[in-house]
């Protein structure tokens, strides 16, 4: 990404920045944990808008994140501020990896894949991929590869996308109970 972003592009079409001083920011901002340390960020996206950027890493990039795990960050450009968004309600990272992150346009929704079993008010079974859609401006992360009965689908889900607007997700999944036979 960091090639891409660098080449003084104007483009703004979710895989661009358009200003060369952000990419500046990106690269030093995503590359470095909170210690200067580097760190290998991964699946970054740009938002439509072009001021956030969705991505993995596995590094502390934020205060009381030590997992170790993929974790799911937005780095709002404007700002510098860098936000964990694969959290549970209670504010605590996953418990599992989360990976594939995506992000809508002005930045307030990000859908990504996550074996992490503390992301909901309801406990889950860690380990199996789920796709979540976490709303950044009321702090609710919702389980999208759900069944009928609102229950974690019995298989694994990932490969998500989210629209410009936030209103559409679409995703992959091996799981056999998300629509119901007929």
């Amino acid at each position: 990404v960091a090639r891409e972003i660098t080449t003084g592009s104007d483009v703004t079409d979710g895989r661009h920045l358009p200003h060369e001083n952000r990419a500046d920011r990106l690269t030093t901002v995503v590359q470095q944990d909170r210690n200067a340390t580097p760190s290998s960020a991964r699946s970054a996206r740009v938002s439509g808008s072009g001021r956030y950027v969705v991505f993995v890493s596995s590094v502390q990039l934020v205060e009381g994140e030590r997992n170790h795990l993929g974790n799911v960050y937005v780095l709002d450009l404007a700002t510098g501020e860098c936000t964990l968004e694969s959290v549970g309600p209670d504010g605590l990272p996953g418990n599992g990896a989360s990976l594939s992150p995506d992000i809508s346009r002005d930045g307030r929704y990000v859908v990504f894949e996550s074996a992490a079993g503390n992301l909901l008010d309801t406990q889950m079974l860690p380990g199996i991929f789920h796709v979540f859609l976490r709303d950044r401006e009321t702090g609710v992360t919702r389980l999208l590869s759900a069944n009928a009965n609102g229950e974690p689908a019995n298989g694994t889900s990932g490969s998500s996308a989210i629209s410009a607007d936030g209103t559409v997700v679409v995703f992959e999944s091996a799981a056999t109970d998300l629509v119901e036979a007929g």
